[in-house]
């Protein structure tokens, strides 16, 4: 594989990785009746969702410690 190709291969898995901690912020939120926006999330009406550009403290706040809890495995 050229340098190209492995950089581009890393880069579509971070983009794998990113997309699914999204998404289990998302279900993480939704299950506890949080709303999405307090979380630091966007969700379009189509199911795409994004990270919030400019979030409040406590949404950065919230993210992380769902994400802390993504990386170390725990489960909802």
């Amino acid at each position: 594989m050229t340098e190209t190709g492995r950089i581009l291969s890393d880069l579509k898995k971070s983009r794998k990785e990113h997309d699914r901690l999204l998404s289990y912020v998302h279900r993480y939120a939704s299950t506890k009746g949080v709303n999405p926006k307090n979380v630091g999330l966007y969700v379009f009406p189509n199911g795409h969702i994004i990270q919030d550009r400019y979030p409040t403290k406590a949404a950065s706040y919230e993210f992380e410690c769902i994400a802390e809890m993504y990386k170390k495995g725990a489960l909802f």
